[in-house]
């Protein structure tokens, strides 16, 4: 194999310094063929923040398409020597905890439940959606129970 001229290694640095750590931890786990819906579960963003994301990087690294800009990202990082499945979601870790504890703080800000969080993470709006059309229908099914339970006992009485 011949050997990186010092101008391509620049090249191919200055490429990945376009990045931002966000874009890069996204571009990591895609190299791991993670879909975006897992992407967007490990790093506790959304699916479209990730799809976002990979369209930012698609423009940065001049590629047409999402497996193209992965392989363009994969072979820039074996260009300039480093690790291609190196974790630096876990770097960004803590930058988004101290930012979700900032907006927790914030005037009238509610924070999201676990249980609303895990809904949005595996269906996103429209699992939300879905969810609170299938409460209201099952309160009004209970609500028509209720009444008919009420009429029957109303003709005994």
């Amino acid at each position: 194999m011949d050997m990186l001229s010092d101008l391509e290694i620049a090249s191919a640095a200055e490429a990945l310094d376009r990045l931002t750590k966000r874009q890069t931890a996204v571009m990591e786990l895609a190299a791991q063929h993670k879909s975006n819906k897992l992407i967007a579960r490990e790093l506790g963003i959304s699916p479209s923040t990730v799809e976002q994301r990979i369209g930012y990087v698609r423009d940065k690294l001049e590629t047409t398409d999402r497996n193209s800009s992965i392989r363009r990202f994969v072979e820039l990082r074996a260009i300039c020597g480093q690790p291609i499945y190196a974790f630096t979601h876990l770097e960004i870790t803590s930058e988004v905890e101290q930012f979700s504890d900032q907006e927790q703080k914030g005037a009238g800000s509610i924070p999201r439940s676990s249980f609303l969080g895990a809904i949005d993470a595996q269906f996103g709006r429209w699992g939300r959606f879905g969810l609170v059309f299938v409460i209201a229908i099952s309160i009004a099914l209970i609500g028509l129970l209720v009444m008919s339970i009420a009429t029957s006992l109303s003709v005994l009485i």
